[in-house]
């Protein structure tokens, strides 16, 4: 290698190349595409998240009905969930039951949970299958988690509709998005 082609290393090939890249007017010209497509794409995406509340109060509501049905079968004592229709918003909760001379006696277990947003609960059939629209309605399952019949209507303000069924004779619980 001579000393000259070392030095044309370092500096470099002598010809200057223009830099690409894009314009001001190309970059405003590219965002406002966007923001027009995410414009385009927001209905869908308020009408999903709708039915995201009603859809998450329902998956809620199973959880804590199949929590109070291990909890039963672990603490070999009753358990229930309870379903406080008249607060606002409505709430739920796991209460484990202490019987004595024939009465329960119910003391709350797990944090309450409340409805989400705009759904509520219309109807709750309860321990001896009487649908409660108002005041207190409850699930209960049995010292060796034996469930008693149970299904809890939901309805969101858009008039979407879930409901979460107790099958008495298996324990499991079902959602269906109707009633």
């Amino acid at each position: 290698m001579k000393t000259g082609d070392f030095k044309r290393l370092i500096k470099g090939s002598g010809s200057k190349r223009a830099v690409q890249g894009f314009s001001l007017v190309e970059m405003i010209i590219s965002v406002a595409i966007i923001g027009f497509v995410s414009l385009m794409a927001l209905p869908s995406v308020i009408a999903q998240l709708a039915g995201y509340d009603i859809e998450t109060s329902a998956k809620e509501i199973s959880s804590a009905l199949l929590v109070a049905r291990v909890r039963a079968i672990d603490t070999r004592m009753p358990h229930r969930v309870k379903f406080d229709l008249n607060s606002n918003p409505q709430r739920f909760i796991i209460q484990q039951g202490t019987t004595s001379r024939g009465v329960t006696t119910w003391v709350d277990e797990v944090t309450i949970n409340e409805m989400r947003g705009d759904v509520t609960i219309n109807r709750v059939e309860d321990v001896k299958g009487y649908g409660k629209t108002a005041g207190i309605g409850s699930v209960e399952f049995g010292p060796m988690g034996n469930p008693t019949r149970g299904v809890i209507y939901l309805e969101d303000s858009e008039g979407e509709r879930y409901t979460v069924a107790l099958n008495s004779a298996s324990g499991k619980v079902l959602k269906t998005n109707s009633w």
